[in-house]
């Protein structure tokens, strides 16, 4: 008997088929999200700065605390709630990758993965489910629903292409901004995905949704006990968008930088300089479905209060006739970590950049060798990083994108390093920390599998250029990038950062500091090309 997260979770979870002979469909497996087609914001990528706690667990003046303005979790990892019928009432932030408190910080729940066994099974009308094999307390969290993170036109495509009998993977989630915009974030486990695929919709579940956010601003759908579940039991949540226990609720989330709170609402600067609050409910409409013809579903939940037909988005069913603010396509809808700097990697990159600006870096490196002879090493990351990556091949330079399994697979000059090759960036990891005084190896293997590629991004290169945050003592670059900046500084490589804190300028040779002797330092135009 196989495992069903192929050894990705903390626990196997196994497949019972009573009723037929169908085998589950051949998917990829994948314990969190992974970016998709037209996804731009990686949700691999770390984004956010870490806190510095030493104490356990983080208590109220950690900033990953007040970002969540509060604890979100009790001593038993239970999720807090105000009120049984609205157990979200406040965004959901933890601690992330690059804090410095432990993993068993109670500030750490979603991140940890599966803690209660559950099962795969097949049920008698609605295809596989998933059930548990031991009783859950009400508001512990079960698993994610997680999948390729796709941007809202393939979402639209993908949808439209399904007949009557395909199933229906494709979840929106929608969150209402101050300014009027719906970010929307859609999530597909149809071809990758983990265990939260096989959960089915009822319409008096057993599960809500939360929204929570880790590393950066790209949500994970988590989903959470609503009440007491008992072994044997039928996980479900209600496809409609419940997000907490009714749908007279809205939950207050945030996609912007948190500045101060009361007892009733959550209270947040825009990119305007305006306060006001954002609401944050997963708006799945419930419409005619006889209307909508061949993509209307029976439900058979069997539930008292069951509406017939499985609720879904009627947009992904209809033609695009606006444009869709969604983590694809709008960098400007989301949490910053900074109130002075909202800007994303690519937002600081993509305008008014001269279309030269590689080829005038590159002079940098002071080699008589021509330019399309250099190799441009890359990280394979959403943003800088692909933007490197096109420049590159406008100039005839080849292009080397440091991977490993379950990371970047799409990307076509992509090479994967086996866990061997991995293992040999440690010792510079750890040597960069004596600098850096984070956390390393850290709880997540992924998380440290994508610091040990920073390491061969560097190991033949020349030069260094890197788009990042130069901490105030002007000495690290904060962000996964640091580590990336370190080592190439223990190696005596020049290295040119371009500072989004300080820098608006989205021109790079007038934004760049070069490392000189103990810190970075400003370049003026003509030091810089």
């Amino acid at each position: 008997m196989s495992d069903v997260c192929k050894g990705e979770e903390n626990i196997q979870v196994f497949v019972e088929n009573f009723i037929d002979d169908e085998h589950l469909p051949d998917v990829k497996y994948t314990p969190f999200n992974v970016a998709g087609p037209g996804c731009e914001c990686d949700p691999s990528e770390i984004t956010y700065t870490g806190c510095d706690c030493q104490n356990e667990p983080c208590g109220t003046n950690c900033p990953c605390i007040q970002r969540s303005v509060g604890h979100s979790y009790d001593v038993n990892g239970c999720l807090l709630s105000n009120t049984q019928a609205c157990p979200i009432s406040k965004p959901i932030l933890e601690c992330n990758s690059l804090c410095q408190c432990s993993s068993s910080c109670q500030n750490r729940v979603v991140q940890n993965g599966l803690k209660f066994r559950v099962e795969v099974f097949r049920t008698e009308q609605k295809g596989w489910g998933l059930k548990a094999l031991e009783n859950i307390p009400r508001n512990q969290f079960v698993c994610e629903y997680a999948g390729e993170v796709l941007g809202y036109k393939e979402a639209h495509r993908r949808a439209s292409t399904q007949s009557k009998d395909d199933p229906n993977y494709i979840h929106v989630l929608k969150e209402h901004l101050q300014n009027g915009k719906v970010l929307k974030t859609c999530v597909d486990p149809t071809y990758m995905g983990n265990i939260g695929r096989y959960i089915n919709h009822c319409c008096d579940p057993n599960l809500y949704m939360a929204v929570v956010r880790i590393d950066n601003e790209v949500p994970k759908l988590a989903l959470f006990a609503k009440r007491e579940i008992l072994d044997e039991e039928e996980l479900s949540f209600d496809y409609a968008g419940e997000i907490g226990a009714t749908h007279d609720n809205e939950a207050t989330s945030v996609c912007n930088y948190l500045q101060n709170c009361n007892k009733n609402k959550s209270t947040y600067i825009d990119e305007n300089g305006e306060s006001g609050n954002i609401n944050m409910f997963n708006e799945t409409k419930i419409v005619d479905m006889m209307s909508m013809g061949s993509v209307s579903k029976p439900c058979y939940c069997g539930s008292d209060t069951c509406r017939g037909f499985l609720p879904f988005d009627h947009e992904l069913y209809t033609e695009l006739d606006s444009p869709t603010t969604s983590h694809a396509e709008d960098q400007n809808c989301k949490i910053d970590d900074d109130a002075d700097s909202r800007e994303s990697d690519e937002d600081l990159w993509k305008d008014e950049l001269p279309n030269d600006v590689f080829l005038q870096l590159t002079t940098q490196l002071e080699t008589k060798c021509e330019v399309a002879k250099y190799v441009n090493h890359s990280g394979g990351a959403i943003g800088s990083d692909l933007f490197w990556q096109q420049m590159s091949g406008n100039y005839g330079i080849q292009t080397r994108v440091y991977s490993f399994k379950g990371h970047s697979p799409n990307n076509p000059s992509r090479i994967e390093l086996s866990n061997t090759e991995l293992k040999e960036a440690d010792i510079h990891l750890h040597k960069a920390n004596k600098v850096l005084h984070r956390v390393f190896p850290s709880k997540s293997s992924f998380v440290n599998n994508l610091l040990r590629r920073d390491w061969f991004q560097i190991r033949d290169t020349e030069g260094v250029f890197a788009v990042g945050k130069i901490a105030k003592n002007r000495k690290t670059v904060e962000g996964g990038t640091g580590w990336t900046v370190q080592m190439a500084l223990y190696e005596q490589k020049p290295v040119h950062v371009f500072d989004c804190r300080r820098n608006k300028s989205t021109k790079v040779t007038e934004g760049t500091c070069l490392w000189h002797r103990f810190s970075f330092k400003q370049r003026d135009r003509k030091s810089v090309v």
